[in-house]
C-alpha cells in the first residue's frame, strides 16, 4: 500500500516534521494516536489504532496497538519501522511501514508505504486489500499544510 504527495519544500524543511514525536503526531496522527516516537535505529512505536474489525467484519471491542521498533533511520530520507498488533496479532509476521523523502524537481516527494504482506502467504491478496480500502492521503495532506 503506497501513498504519496508532491511538497514544494526541500527534504531538510520536510523532514523538521518527522525529528519528534510532537511534530510527527500533528499529522502522522491524524485519524489515530501516535503513543509512542522514538525517530532513532532501534527506537520504539506504538500507534493506537483505535477499535478495528476482525477478518469477519466484526468489531474486536478493543483497541488496537501496532507496536515495533525502527528498522531504518537515514535523517531527510527515510524511516522504516516494523508493526505487530497488540494484543494477540492474528498475522503471521510484522508489517513494515516506510517513510521516504525524496528530492523531486524543486520540492521532495513524501511516500508512506506500508509493506510485507508477502510474508502472509494466501492471505496476502486479502489483507492488502482491507488496508487499501482503509487509507487515503489525508495524512500526507495534512503535512503538506504545515510545510507549505
Amino acid at each position: 500500500m503506497r501513498r504519496s504527495i508532491f511538497i514544494e519544500a526541500s527534504p531538510q524543511r520536510v523532514w523538521q516534521e518527522f525529528e519528534t514525536k510532537d511534530k510527527i503526531d500533528v499529522w502522522f496522527g491524524e485519524g489515530h494516536t501516535l503513543d509512542v516516537f522514538e525517530p532513532w535505529l532501534g527506537g520504539a512505536i506504538d500507534i493506537d489504532i483505535g477499535v478495528v474489525e476482525n477478518d469477519d467484519g466484526v468489531s474486536t471491542g478493543t483497541s488496537i496497538h501496532c507496536v515495533g521498533q525502527v528498522l531504518v533511520f537515514e535523517p531527510e530520507r527515510e524511516i522504516t519501522f516494523e508493526t505487530r498488533w497488540t494484543p494477540n496479532d492474528p498475522r503471521p509476521a510484522p508489517t513494515l511501514w516506510t517513510l521516504r523523502l525524496t528530492a523531486l524537481y524543486s520540492g521532495t516527494l513524501v511516500e508512506i508505504i506500508h509493506h510485507g504482506y508477502e510474508r502472509f502467504g494466501d492471505r496476502a491478496a486479502d489483507v492488502l486489500q482491507g488496508n487499501e480500502e482503509g487509507w487515503d492521503a489525508h495524512h500526507l495532506i495534512k503535512l503538506r499544510e504545515i510545510v507549505s
